[in-house]
């Protein structure tokens, strides 16, 4: 039988002692044993991205034959008699599009999915697209879907290689040309029935602060479109290079 004092050595000891190898055991655990640590800024995979892009280039229009001429134009005038179809290039080009993407990653590469609007404008405001004495200009509104490879540049911002797809949901083209050497007028209009546009192209996005980009694009694109009153279908084709604002949400 332990008197009092004895006791209370044997158990101070016993609570070193033990004390003494939780530490020991704590100092050699394996790094795979220890708490992770909390998890830090959000990585590309796990945001939302809103794309505000602003556009300019260098796009043609090859018009379909309008299914009438309200007046037939002067002898001479034209070549190919054809004032309201044909090729018609040199107009100005502004095309606007906002885009919300989600982004995922497989096997290690970033990738993203986006839907948004896209605005074009060929010609007015501006110059129009002209084919000799002959102008026109055309307005479209499309629904866009967009998927897209990114490749991160760490501390500094990513590259991005983007499809695009544009299902035109409304628009307008006018073709105005001479009908005699004075210059008298006459104008054919006609409204967007159906049509698609494809652009593939490339962006380069420096990081400004954890939540905004900006950066540059450029690419090509081809269209096709009907009217309501040409015969054939229409098309565009031709470059495109603009700058774009990236957000994350």
């Amino acid at each position: 039988m332990y008197s009092g004092p004895i006791l209370f050595l044997i158990l101070l000891l016993a609570g070193s002692q033990a004390k003494g190898s939780t530490l020991q055991s704590e100092g050699t655990r394996s790094p795979s044993q220890e708490t992770p640590p909390p998890r830090g800024t959000l990585t590309f995979a796990e945001n939302f991205h809103v794309f505000l892009v602003y556009n300019n280039g260098s796009l043609n229009l090859d018009l379909g034959d309008p299914d009438s001429l309200p007046e037939t134009p002067q002898s001479g005038l034209y070549s190919d008699n054809a004032p309201a179809s044909g090729s018609f290039f040199d107009g100005s080009v502004r095309e606007f599009r906002s885009v919300l993407a989600l982004l995922f990653s497989r096997r290690q590469q970033l990738f993203h999915v986006g839907i948004g609007l896209s605005n074009m404008e060929l010609g007015k405001p501006g110059p129009d697209l002209t084919k000799g004495r002959a102008k026109t200009n055309l307005h479209i509104n499309s629904l866009s879907t967009e998927i897209a490879v990114l490749k991160k540049i760490p501390k500094f911002g990513y590259t991005k290689g983007t499809v695009i797809l544009d299902t035109m949901i409304d628009g307008r083209i006018r073709t105005q040309y001479d009908t005699t050497a004075d210059g008298a007028t006459a104008i054919v209009d006609s409204q967007l029935k159906s049509g698609f546009k494809l652009a593939i192209g490339g962006e380069y996005h420096i990081n400004i602060t954890e939540g905004l980009s900006l950066g540059v694009n450029a690419g090509i694109q081809y269209g096709i479109m009907s009217f309501d009153n040409r015969k054939k279908t229409s098309s565009l084709y031709g470059l495109s290079y603009g700058l774009a604002c990236l957000l994350r949400i």
